[in-house]
């Protein structure tokens, strides 16, 4: 992923970034929170050094996520906001994972922030 060509759109840049940074920070995983997948999809395209957890309510995505590369899928609830939604993507991540308290994480999640009903 080091030597790739620019990318294409922004999921792909966030995708590429992420695993830069988590290289680059010698992250002990990326958690990715997807609802249909594609995020995780996207960041191990790369081929990350760093675990790829990968998040998400939709059992279906689940057993999808199970044949990308890399690719640790485990179970997350739907999330109430933003922060409730990152707390169990630790929590969850930490138990599958095989993660320790205080591993530095990489995340990256495809719900907006704040408010839904508030433009971002």
């Amino acid at each position: 992923y080091l030597n790739m060509l620019p990318a294409k759109d922004i999921s792909e840049s966030v995708s590429h970034a992420s695993c830069v940074l988590a290289d680059h920070l010698d992250a002990a995983a990326i958690v990715a929170t997807t609802r249909h997948g594609f995020t995780a999809m996207q960041i191990s395209r790369f081929r990350p050094k760093p675990k790829l957890i990968a998040l998400s309510p939709e059992k279906q995505t689940l057993r999808r996520l199970s044949l990308y590369w890399g690719c640790i899928p485990s179970f997350i609830p739907h999330p109430l906001n933003t922060d409730e939604h990152i707390e169990q993507a630790v929590l969850s991540a930490t138990e599958t994972g095989k993660l320790s308290i205080g591993d530095l994480l990489v995340i990256t999640t495809d719900i907006p922030c704040g408010n839904r009903e508030q433009p971002t």
